[in-house]
């Protein structure tokens, strides 16, 4: 679907590239830099503008914005109903996962979600099971974020 669209191709590259960086930077550091998701963001929203340009069809364009906002409030809903359990770096990216999976639909929006805590909590589990965490253990969100946008993004790609 999207790879027909070299601007939206453009958005996935732009989030894949940083993404990586910032799942990398946050399980060593457990932080997402400002800077880093300043630049993921606008790498991939220049990309979905342009692509709503080209198509003469602002409603992807939309519905990514919304997506980002969704994430963006629901997210940080949860950091401040659990404080300490979600950073605001993880907030905001989920602002950036909102705006790149919304501009495909809400199923993939909503996938990215779900995948996020459905793998979150299947390495905590795994990590309990072989005892390299314990129960007050925390892992990094951010690079589940990343890794349910993408198999998200790779559904929506079929």
């Amino acid at each position: 679907m999207w790879a027909s669209d070299g601007f939206a191709l453009a958005a996935v590259v732009a989030f894949v590239v940083g993404g990586v960086v910032l799942g990398v930077v946050d399980v060593r550091t457990r932080k997402l830099p400002d800077r880093l998701l300043l630049a993921t963001a606008l790498g991939v929203l220049a990309s979905l503008v342009a692509s709503a340009w080209h198509a003469g069809d602002p409603s992807a364009l939309v519905r990514a914005g919304v997506g980002a906002l969704v994430m963006f409030v629901v997210f940080l809903g949860i950091a401040l109903a659990v404080p300490g359990e979600l950073g605001f770096g993880d907030v905001k990216l989920a602002g950036v996962v909102g705006l790149m999976t919304g501009w495909f639909g809400w199923l993939t929006l909503l996938a990215a979600a779900v995948l996020t805590f459905v793998l979150a909590g299947a390495v905590a589990i795994g990590l309990l099971m072989i005892r390299r965490a314990g129960r007050r253990s925390t892992l990094p969100l951010g690079p589940f974020m990343i890794l349910g946008a993408l198999a998200a993004l790779g559904v929506a790609a079929l």
